[in-house]
Order: structure tokens, then sequence, then C-alpha cells
């Protein structure tokens, strides 16, 4: 919902409300993101929610690095992965 950008060091910080996507389909929700725009690097030091493909996670704080190659979460982690159940092991879908 706001936000400020210092255009000499090229830092973009956004407050409430702050979405993430990917293209391969993870969203996530947080209320600070901080963008270093000349790394391809965010920061959000508040807690942040999300999910995709594979399942849901939860923590304090996350770091998003290599243009979003790798990302890190810290602090109370909590992770749901969800597994593919239609495969049972002998060849034939449930």
């Amino acid at each position: 919902q706001t936000g400020t950008f210092d255009p000499a060091t090229r830092i973009l910080d956004l407050y409430s409300d702050v979405n993430l996507s990917t293209d391969n389909g993870y969203s996530f929700a947080s209320e600070h993101a901080r963008i270093y725009l000349r790394e391809e690097r965010v920061v959000g030091e508040m807690p942040v929610s999300g999910a995709g493909p594979v399942g849901a996670i939860s923590a304090d704080r996350y770091e998003i690095r290599e243009g979003g190659d790798l990302v890190i979460f810290e602090g109370n982690v909590h992770a749901r992965l969800v597994q593919n159940r239609t495969a049972t092991g002998d060849g034939e879908d449930q």
C-alpha cells in the first residue's frame, strides 16, 4: 500500500500488503519487502507466508537472492509439503 524508492541506491521499500509471486505458481504475502534492484535481491524483515505446488511455508523473515533462484526463510519456520499421492509405486495410479 505504501513504499519509497531511493534512485541513488536503487532500493525500493514496500510496506503493507506486499504480495510476491513466481512464474512456477508460488505466492507469498508479507508486510514488508526491501528490494535491492542492482543486486536482484529482496529482504523482508516481517513475517511471511506463502504457498505453491508442493505446499505452504511461513517464517519470521525472508530473503530472495540470485534473481529469485534462492529463497531463504528464517525464524520460526513452518512448512507443510504436499506429496504426490497419485502414484502407488507399482506403476498404477490410484
